[in-house]
């Protein structure tokens, strides 16, 4: 049963539970009212915690962290890859021998086709993050939905000679027809437990103190490979790293799970 089969069946109970009040209780029509708004809003946002936080589970099923507790975590890298600092974090991955997972962006992908060539020799796992990256990813139909995922899966199989499994939808943005049509193509949803926000203007400093304070076991960090400061984020991340019991492993080596089919 999918978790959109679950809101169905949590409609249908709001429903009972109002029919219910109003023919066994005796409410004015104000209170009936206020009640059915009070549990609408509940609802409404009970939704967009499912829309917009891809780790709540409502939709359908994302690993975010590793279930064991253990030294290792993740780096994942979003929206690449890009000319100019694609090749700058794989330099610095390639000297503290660290494997990865980037989520390309398929449009990105085709421009750049030597730097995800690059991405694969270099021993590195490769997700499928749409063709696009539409900001507008949420309100898009099935149809463009299936082309951005297929499209997108297509053009990683011909680096790979396999198709990806691993999905993460732009923005961490999820609903019933992105999730109904990943499960199709048997993609599994990979979001993250720790956010770098390396994406907007905080400082080096700043996003690595973050960092170090959210650490954890199992993590798997958010970071986007077409913001140059990530570079000296990564590579002093990793110096640190290096000092603590921690250790940088494959995400599909983490969670144990094959990254292509």
């Amino acid at each position: 049963m999918t978790k959109f089969n679950i809101s169905n069946i949590i409609t249908i109970a709001l429903l009972i539970v109002l029919s219910f009040f109003k023919v066994y209780l005796s409410f004015s029509i104000q209170t009936y009212v206020l009640l059915f708004i009070l549990i609408l809003v509940l609802y409404t946002s009970y939704l967009f915690v499912g829309s917009y936080f891809v780790c709540s589970n409502i939709y359908m099923k994302a690993i975010c962290k590793a279930k064991e507790n253990k030294k290792s975590i993740a780096l994942s890298f979003d929206d690449g890859p890009d000319e100019n600092v694609t090749p700058e974090i794989l330099r610095v991955l390639k000297e503290q021998n660290a494997k990865v997972v980037f989520f390309v962006k398929g449009a990105n992908a085709e421009k750049y086709p030597d730097i995800i060539q690059k991405i694969v020799e270099d021993g590195h796992i490769i997700g499928n993050h749409t063709f696009s990256h539409s900001s507008n990813v949420a309100f898009l139909n099935r149809k463009k939905i299936t082309k951005e995922i297929e499209q997108t899966n297509k053009l990683i199989s011909c680096f790979t000679g396999q198709s990806p499994r691993f999905f993460r939808p732009p923005f961490g943005v999820l609903n019933p027809i992105i999730a109904s049509v990943a499960e199709k193509f048997e993609m599994i949803t990979i979001g993250w437990s720790i956010r770098s926000f390396d994406g907007g203007s905080r400082s080096k400093e700043l996003i690595i103190s973050n960092l170090k304070i959210k650490i954890h076991g199992g993590a798997i960090i958010l970071f986007h490979d077409t913001n140059p400061g990530t570079v000296n984020v990564i590579k002093e991340f990793l110096d640190y790293l290096a000092q603590t019991d921690y250790k940088v492993e494959r995400l599909d080596k983490m969670i144990n799970i094959e990254p292509y089919v």
